[in-house]
């Protein structure tokens, strides 16, 4: 008995292949995973720093999380909850630098 023979370029391949295929559920999952990100990232720095991250935001972003960001508040209640895919219209910028 011996060691199987490994193609590793073929087995990388076929690996890339079936890594990289993009589906359409999965496309929206990503973004929404990303949108919740983006509010949870900002609740946690206003939280700790006491300001929004720096960010852009599009026209189209909800009017009241607009007025918020302006006034360096979370306006966010227990009886008014922001939609997290209304964060698709946040564009995050750079926030931290880590020192190596």
């Amino acid at each position: 008995m011996g060691y199987p023979v490994v193609d590793m370029d073929a087995t990388t391949k076929s690996c890339m292949n079936k890594g990289t295929v993009m589906k359409q559920d999965l496309q929206e999952a990503a973004i929404a995973i990303d949108c919740m990100f983006k509010k949870e990232f900002c609740r946690q720095v206003l939280k700790r720093h006491n300001k929004w991250p720096m960010l852009s935001f599009d026209p189209q972003l909800n009017p009241h999380i607009v007025s918020c960001i302006l006034e360096n508040e979370w306006g966010e209640t227990t009886s008014l909850k922001w939609d997290p895919m209304d964060f698709q219209h946040v564009h995050l910028k750079k926030n931290f630098d880590f020192k190596k």
